[in-house]
């Protein structure tokens, strides 16, 4: 009896949190062009934490063409690879990442 009061609970309360998580996993950046570019100076310059190119480049961002630079900053290891052990990408893959800040701040 006791289990079935147990099962009984867990699954309403799953059923309840249903709508709530499928919102969280639907839920995106709004990012706008100055946070991308900081979140990728931080980046170029060392001065973000460990997680911090993880969060950016982990959830979507609202604006198509913002997203669009955040699938390119993730795809660069393997596009640039470097050749050097531990580092991100190559010289010409942070070329792109500072571009992109310029071209956000300035552009």
């Amino acid at each position: 009896m006791i289990m079935k009061v147990v099962a009984l609970f867990v699954l309403v309360t799953v059923v309840a949190l249903l709508p709530f998580l499928n919102w969280l996993a639907r839920k995106r950046n709004q990012l706008t062009r100055d946070d991308v570019a900081a979140a990728i100076d931080a980046f170029l310059s060392d001065t973000g934490s460990r997680y911090d190119r993880d969060d950016f480049t982990s959830r979507p961002i609202n604006d198509p063409a913002l997203d669009a630079i955040r699938m390119r900053c993730l795809g660069l290891p393997e596009e640039l690879p470097s050749h050097t052990p531990h580092q991100y990408c190559s010289d010409a893959g942070f070329a792109v990442l500072r571009s992109y800040v310029v071209e956000l701040r300035h552009g």
